[in-house]
């Protein structure tokens, strides 16, 4: 999807979520940032469908929130580097 494309079709403060999570930051999520656009990448679909498989196997829940958050900053640190 194209710079152009997104300008034209995304709302103010509308999201673009793309299911791809390796790259962490996807040309499209470049794009939409790009034209004022909350990105949410693939990493985080990701990582909450494993918290949840993790909670329906063991019976264990966690903070599934603050699990998933630590992961995406770790992930993104590790792009950096």
């Amino acid at each position: 999807m194209s710079a152009v494309f997104l300008r034209h079709s995304c709302i103010a403060l509308s999201p673009v979520m793309d299911i791809v999570y390796n790259p962490l930051e996807t040309q499209l999520l470049k794009d939409a940032k790009a034209v004022g656009c909350k990105t949410i990448p693939g990493l985080e679909m990701f990582l909450h469908q494993a918290a949840a498989r993790f909670e329906l196997w063991t019976k264990i829940r966690r903070l599934r929130l603050l699990w998933v958050r630590s992961l995406i900053s770790s992930e993104r640190g590790a792009d950096r580097a």
